[in-house]
């Protein structure tokens, strides 16, 4: 069972569930953290705030002339960025490679750890508690296979083949 989102939570409990935007953000609400910014940009202060108690405040952008790559534009080829979204547009692109693509904190943090290479990848892993079902529903739902099962946790892997080569 998911934990209360506390400032008591440990903050490797916190990472391996998900939560909905707009719990992080009535989090950060309660402490002061500031309630602005991407996803990614709240779990990043929350974790901060769980492991050190240090209150980030989120940072503003300036708004570039910077234009949005559509789906059309993407390719196994395309780089991650540091700012990298996790929006529509990235979503059906991966659909197009698998087809039951979506979106969990695993796959984002890949983004977030590989800022630099590009979508091509090979294989992918991800880890998860045994008791997390939420978690193995996903990576059961979008084709990937367990490799290892030991203690309290179960390894996952996802390999490119002919069929899912884009």
């Amino acid at each position: 069972m998911r934990p209360v989102l506390t400032k008591d939570l440990d903050v490797q409990a916190f990472k391996n569930y998900y939560w909905l935007k707009e719990e992080l953000q009535s989090f950060c609400k309660q402490y002061d953290i500031g309630t602005s910014g991407s996803k990614l940009e709240l779990t990043n202060r929350i974790e901060t705030f769980l492991l050190t108690g240090e209150i980030k405040k989120p940072t503003r952008k300036r708004s570039g002339n910077k234009k949005a790559k559509t789906k059309d534009e993407l390719s196994l080829d395309t780089v991650i960025t540091e700012n990298h979204r996790c929006s529509q547009h990235v979503r059906a692109f991966f659909k197009t490679i698998i087809p039951n693509f979506h979106f969990s904190t695993h796959i984002q943090n890949y983004f977030k750890e590989n800022v630099g290479n590009t979508y091509h990848v090979e294989q992918i892993h991800a880890e998860c508690l045994v008791t997390n079902l939420p978690s193995i529903s996903v990576l059961e739902k979008i084709g990937m296979c367990k490799t290892k099962e030991a203690d309290d946790r179960i390894k996952w892997i996802l390999k490119r083949t002919s069929v899912n080569e884009a």
